[in-house]
């Protein structure tokens, strides 16, 4: 992508139509809580990057394997080159996760409205009470390894609550 940045013509445009949101989404095992992120696009869209922080500012992302990788799940939009980069704790955001779905192909996700990915959180340590997923600074980018248009999504917050131990999505 920065190869392609360098030679591209790279235009921010009107993101009104085309947005990020994020969910919890349900479940009864609160060691691996499900963070589904969505987009809606008038336009076609070739990656997406958003940064996701859990309640707390440690890292209670639920990782798999012995290479430690963040555990997700992709969805069906996905073009046959699309891959994942997750990063916790980068310069700009240093108590997050950056998500980055990008098609080493410049393929277009599939469809118009929809999931994108869920990742999944430990919340087990979290105290009976209100919390939040934030997600900030996410975008999308469409591009024909030419043009570069990237559409910017406001920050967005997705609530739930710990009751007895217990997952509760508001």
């Amino acid at each position: 992508m920065l190869a392609m940045v360098s030679r591209a013509d790279v235009v921010v445009a009107d993101s009104s139509d085309c947005r990020l949101t994020i969910k919890v989404l349900p479940t009864e095992d609160v060691t691996k809580i499900p963070i589904q992120v969505s987009m809606t696009n008038s336009v076609p869209m070739t990656c997406v990057q958003c940064y996701l922080s859990t309640p707390d500012t440690t890292d209670l992302f639920f990782y798999t394997g012995e290479n430690r990788g963040v555990a997700f799940t992709p969805s069906d939009r996905w073009a046959s080159q699309h891959h994942t980069m997750f990063s916790w704790g980068t310069k700009k955001h240093p108590f997050a996760m950056m998500a980055l779905v990008v098609s080493t192909l410049s393929e277009n996700f599939k469809g118009t409205d929809g999931p994108l990915f869920k990742v999944y959180f430990d919340g087990s340590k979290l105290a009976d009470g209100s919390y939040s997923i934030k997600m900030q600074d996410a975008n999308m980018v469409w591009t024909d390894r030419r043009k570069i248009t990237t559409y910017l999504t406001p920050d967005a917050e997705a609530p739930f609550s710990i009751q007895d131990g217990k997952l509760v999505v508001e």
